[in-house]
């Protein structure tokens, strides 16, 4: 009827991997539960991918105004569009893709009624916010747990800490000291259990007997690395004096020599029970 009001049309583009096109399908389809009109825009690999590795046809044919559309990626045929490729896929997309997607925004290619866009977060730049040509809204989505959205969010606060990077110790060396950023000696806790380094040594090789068999007959022997496993306790000596609560003062804490000791004591663990690798 004339005047009546059409629905509105979201187009939706995700990033062409599983996880992505998985998690925007879904909002896909909350939309389209709800009455919108939903265009799905994928590349031809990952759509032919979707439609044969999935039942994403018959699922959706419930919603008419649904409808499935690709733009390329600018990569041949035969590349294997992996995550090895990852950027060479985001490469392909910037140059190829983007200018393709911009042109269809500004021509009208998705019919007149297109009332926003939901871009993948990995886009963010497809569509120039300051692009007077481009009238529809432009929405970002991140497909990725709300975990892993706090653990970006947290990151820049652990480099702020000194947290971050990672510290590790020369390779190629038996360790000695761990590095911070800075490259402030970092000293651990004393307060810690460590292995005697020449246990496996001294450990007595004779047999074991057998223990009782279970229920199901099954026969269980004592591990041999865990016979007359023994134990070295290594205690601050001043015990009213909490542990530092950041690397810094453990430098400059009164008992950094114990801390420094215990250090090397774990290091020394590591390195005979083959615990841990040598890392850069």
């Amino acid at each position: 009827m004339e005047g009546e009001q059409q629905a509105p049309h979201v187009l939706i583009f995700p990033l062409p991997f599983q996880g992505h096109i998985n998690s925007m399908l879904k909002l896909a389809e909350l939309l389209s539960i709800a009455g919108i009109t939903v265009t799905f825009l994928n590349t031809p690999h990952s759509h032919n991918q979707l439609i044969h590795h999935s039942d994403v046809l018959s699922r959706l044919s419930r919603f008419p105004a649904f409808r499935f559309h690709t733009i390329i990626d600018g990569l041949p045929p035969d590349h294997p569009r992996t995550i090895k490729f990852f950027a060479q896929i985001i490469s392909s997309f910037d140059s190829i893709t983007k200018p393709i997607f911009r042109n269809w925004l500004v021509s009208g290619h998705f019919g007149s009624n297109l009332t926003c866009v939901v871009l993948d977060a990995f886009f963010k730049n497809f569509v120039d916010g300051n692009d007077d040509e481009v009238k529809q809204p432009i929405f970002g989505f991140r497909t990725i747990s709300a975990c892993c959205i706090w653990a970006y969010h947290c990151v820049p606060h652990l480099i702020d800490d000194g947290q971050l990077p990672i510290r590790g110790y020369p390779k190629g060396t038996r360790g000695g000291y761990f590095y911070d950023p800075k490259d402030n000696k970092v000293f651990v806790s004393t307060n810690a259990t460590f292995l005697e380094e020449d246990h496996i040594g001294s450990t007595n090789r004779t047999p074991q007997s057998l223990r009782k068999p279970r229920r199901s007959g099954r026969v269980t022997n004592l591990p041999l690395h865990y016979v007359s496993l023994t134990e070295t306790l290594h205690v601050i000596s001043n015990s009213k004096f909490e542990d530092p609560l950041t690397f810094k003062k453990a430098i400059e804490d009164m008992d950094k020599d114990e801390w420094n000791k215990a250090m090397n004591l774990e290091l020394e663990s590591m390195y005979f029970n083959s615990v841990w690798d040598l890392v850069d």
